[in-house]
């Protein structure tokens, strides 16, 4: 039976869309980018990426009315954000038994976004005197991706991987982001 020639990988991972690190006031995320991938030829290969983070917080306080009456709003949020990319991967370095290899890749990116938010505020034209809110949406951005991978082999199977690629927006092809990744793979087998 040939050896199973599929690989796993798991990486910290930045782009325009998942930030590393604290963004625009909102908390502080760490987002890991969780590849399948599988080896079609030795040169050849085809993954998949995702990346999914969640951020959420609250407000809440006081505020006096013109009449100088105090009244309290508070508000939720939750921000939900996931890449799935579909790469082929090239290996341009010759040697295939070399511990160092340079991959070119290239596919396509889906980011998404959702975002939810609830909350009260003070309104003198409800017979409660407070007004409640509810907000959803969601957004698709349909990126073309390219870019460059550089693997050095520890073993048989773990190895060390880099990921850097450009992504413009199939839309809007002026506007070039780009994301890295940084992190382990193993692989079940050799082609």
């Amino acid at each position: 039976m040939p050896p199973t020639r599929l690989y796993v990988g798991v990486a910290a991972y930045r782009s325009a869309y998942q930030f590393l690190g604290q963004h625009g006031g909102l908390p502080s995320t760490f987002p890991v980018q969780v590849t399948l991938g599988y080896q079609v030829t030795p040169r050849l290969a085809v993954q998949t990426g995702v990346v999914y983070t969640s951020t959420a917080g609250q407000h809440q306080g006081t505020v006096f009315q013109t009449n100088g009456t105090p009244s309290s709003y508070s508000s939720t949020y939750r921000n939900r954000d996931w890449s799935v990319s579909m790469l082929g991967r090239y290996t341009l370095t010759r040697t295939p038994a070399a511990r160092l290899q340079v991959d070119g890749l290239g596919g396509f990116t889906l980011e998404r976004h959702l975002f939810a938010g609830n909350g009260s505020y003070p309104d003198a034209n409800q017979p409660s005197g407070t007004a409640t809110y509810g907000l959803n949406s969601h957004d698709n951005i349909y990126l073309f991706t390219l870019g460059v991978s550089v693997r050095y082999r520890f073993c048989d199977h773990l190895e060390a991987v880099a990921e850097q690629t450009a992504n413009t927006n199939i839309n809007a092809v002026h506007a070039v982001t780009g994301s890295s990744a940084l992190g382990l793979r193993y692989c079940f087998g050799r082609y």
